[in-house]
């Protein structure tokens, strides 16, 4: 059997080789018990499609494996999710730290959808390591920092669009990037988050995220940011 890292490096195209490696790599991964989404790969739901009736016939397990994936609903970002990627950071910073920052001239002036838009469609480096929570619609984003240190991950950021909060979508973005961060061998994940940011530190803290004990000021501000950490098991 080839290993999951053939198909990491093999181009993905439509057809009976790309579908081998396809379904090589998800019995390897169902052996390996994982459930991580957090691959350089991005699954269109028409080749899933493909894939699904070419091997049907191979038994319900990969039938099965095949329909956990689609439902999962997280995927690397590409380049047509700029703007609503965009979107999603700037609406979510606007109503989450304008009443702690309390200055609109960065809130509405200086954060910008169409330049963060921009950005992201120009600079391929900016969309490397964020994944969307896509269920037809764009409703979540996380990006992560898999090579911080040795034997620990950085969670960057985790939003999710403030008409869509409280569906348990940051909880599913929450779990994969655990679950992923364990299945690597990582042995600790860490984030930064503003002291005065209740909500999310009680988001964090339902996950077994603790304060460190570092504490930095924000610059230009008056506010202060906590190092979080969460050991792995």
């Amino acid at each position: 059997m080839a290993k999951t890292t053939t198909f990491l490096s093999a181009p993905c195209y439509n057809g009976i080789i790309f579908a081998k490696i396809f379904i090589t790599f998800f019995i390897t991964l169902d052996t390996r018990k994982s459930a991580c989404s957090f691959f350089d790969v991005t699954i269109q739901s028409d080749e899933i499609l493909q894939i699904y009736l070419l091997f049907d016939k191979k038994g319900n397990r990969m039938k099965n494996i095949i329909e956990n994936n689609a439902k999962n609903h997280i995927r690397p970002m590409n380049t047509q999710d700029a703007s609503r990627v965009a979107e999603i950071l700037i609406f979510a910073k606007r109503a989450a730290y304008r009443p702690i920052f309390r200055n609109d001239y960065v809130s509405f002036q200086e954060m910008s959808v169409l330049d963060l838009a921009l950005s992201y469609r120009d600079d391929p480096k900016l969309r490397e390591d964020v994944f969307v929570y896509d269920d037809g619609i764009v409703r979540g984003m996380i990006s992560i920092d898999r090579n911080f240190s040795p034997g620990e991950w950085r969670l960057k950021e985790l939003y999710v669009d403030p008409f869509f909060q409280r569906q348990g979508i940051g909880t599913t973005l929450m779990q994969e990037f655990l679950t992923c961060a364990s299945s690597s061998g990582s042995r600790r994940v860490s984030l930064w988050v503003l002291e005065a940011n209740s909500h999310a530190r009680g988001f964090y803290e339902s996950f077994g995220w603790r304060p460190s004990g570092r504490r930095e000021q924000e610059p230009g501000t008056d506010q202060f940011l906590l190092l979080y950490q969460k050991t792995l098991t």
